[in-house]
């Protein structure tokens, strides 16, 4: 290590030669000289510690310099301080934290739910008790639509509590007196649970036909109708049709990570912040990746800390659609498009392509489309 700015970490040495020669023999071996004043025997030489088995003579060791043993007594102390801590983060945690879908009155509610469980000691709260009784007073307090879960994150204890969209009265169904058909189409399937089904698989119907009913026929064998006065319930699954167009572009422009990269530390001590290297980054579009090195991790408001910060650059790169493989893909095309124009169930059965244009940098595939759903209503 014959860097001068780094020379205070290296442990040196003070010996006295009689002549310059001794010195200019050391500098010969590549020594490097700290330091060199005049003594009344001769040349009070600074060097590193063991160096002075490069001279022919063996001199006497005036005095020995190095910063570690003070340094030892100092470190040692932090050291073991925080190492206590480490051990005793690992083991109890400090804090907690609610996270969730509610709102600030419900989330001081909460907080007065879970405070006797903790005890605040300065500015930390130190769990009392343990997860599972907490999750055993939330499993008590709220009713099955809030859901909620429990779990530590190194020293904290993180409650995450959601109100879930189960409303009872959101979920009850409406029956009618007979169910008809929204689509014309191919019957398939009928899964009768209250009711009468008046097809059967096999059969065709059309927009508007019953389905099921809750009437019986009159026993005497006519063709009449009396009704149960029953709700009817259940589903009737038939192939029907569509014309599914799917248009995209032939070249687009995609945000994409580039190959360059940037990286800069920041030093914050109290208030006080420096960036190294001091320009800022020349990228106009990026992202970001954050790593922190801090030594006051368990503090609420850390004195000191480094972060380094890796920038990635982002362009728009030109893209072109390879319309055979969006054409070997057109199965979850089609599925994604259907499914974002309806909430119900459907199986996709068949497809084909009816025509295929370009115009304007824009690619139009027009399909026939075969799906498999509930048509009653």
């Amino acid at each position: 290590m014959n860097n001068r700015w780094l020379g205070f970490l290296i442990p040196k040495i003070k010996i006295v030669v009689p002549s310059m020669n001794d010195v200019a023999y050391l500098r010969r071996k590549k020594v490097v000289v700290y330091g060199l004043k005049p003594h009344p025997d001769g040349y009070e030489v600074t060097i590193r510690k063991g160096a002075q088995k490069y001279l022919e003579e063996g001199y006497d060791v005036k005095q020995e310099l190095s910063i570690y043993p003070a340094l030892s007594k100092f470190a040692l102390p932090v050291l073991a301080v925080f190492f206590m801590m480490m051990a005793l983060m690992n083991r109890y945690s400090i804090g907690f934290e609610i996270t969730g879908n509610l709102n600030p009155e419900q989330v001081r509610e909460l907080e007065e739910l879970v405070a006797p469980h903790f005890r605040m000691i300065g500015p930390f709260e130190f769990l009392l008790t343990d997860i599972e009784q907490i999750e055993a007073d939330l499993a008590d307090y709220y009713d099955e639509y809030i859901w909620f879960d429990v779990f530590r994150d190194g020293n904290n204890i993180n409650i995450h509590v959601f109100h879930t969209n189960n409303n009872p009265s959101a979920q009850e169904i409406s029956y009618s007196s007979a169910l008809y058909a929204r689509r014309t189409g191919l019957i398939k399937k009928v899964d009768l649970k209250i009711g009468r089904s008046l097809v059967t698989p096999g059969d065709m119907v059309r927009q508007g036909d019953r389905l099921i009913t809750n009437t019986v026929l009159d026993p005497t064998g006519s063709d009449a109708e009396i009704s149960t006065n029953k709700a009817v319930q259940g589903e009737v699954w038939a192939e029907t049709w569509y014309l599914a167009e799917i248009i995209f572009p032939l070249q687009y422009f995609q945000n994409m990570f580039t190959t360059r990269l940037a990286t800069r530390r920041i030093l914050t001590l109290g208030g006080l912040s420096w960036q190294f290297p001091a320009e800022d980054v020349e990228f106009i579009d990026y992202e970001t990746s954050v790593r922190r090195l801090d030594p006051f991790f368990f503090l609420e408001n850390s004195p000191l800390f480094l972060e380094t910060i890796h920038y990635y650059e982002k362009s728009d790169i030109m893209k072109v659609n390879d319309i055979e493989e969006i054409k070997q893909h057109a199965a979850s095309l089609i599925k994604n498009e259907f499914a974002s124009q309806t909430g119900e169930e459907f199986e996709l059965v068949n497809w084909s392509i009816l025509e295929s244009s370009e115009m304007d940098n824009q690619v139009t595939l027009l399909f026939h489309v075969t799906i498999l759903e509930n048509i009653a209503h």
